[in-house]
């Protein structure tokens, strides 16, 4: 049944490390994959508009588009 709610992940992944300093791409994927948002909003992502990286390939991996 369609819905009217909007979902919307909104998270600072500061250029996907964690707080120990790990590489987190994994855990942003999984994130995303679980809570299945309509519009994913990441902040401090550090990589170049339009260039390749982990931005452009999670986006294509869920089905998002880049903005």
């Amino acid at each position: 049944m369609p819905s009217d709610d909007l979902r919307i992940l909104h998270w600072n992944i500061h250029s996907w490390r964690d707080p120990s300093g790990h590489a987190n791409v994994a855990a942003v994927a999984d994130l995303i994959g679980q809570t299945a948002p309509d519009i994913v909003s990441l902040a401090e992502v550090g990589e170049a508009w339009g260039a390749p990286g982990s931005l452009r390939d999670l986006a294509a991996r869920g089905g998002y588009h880049e903005a």
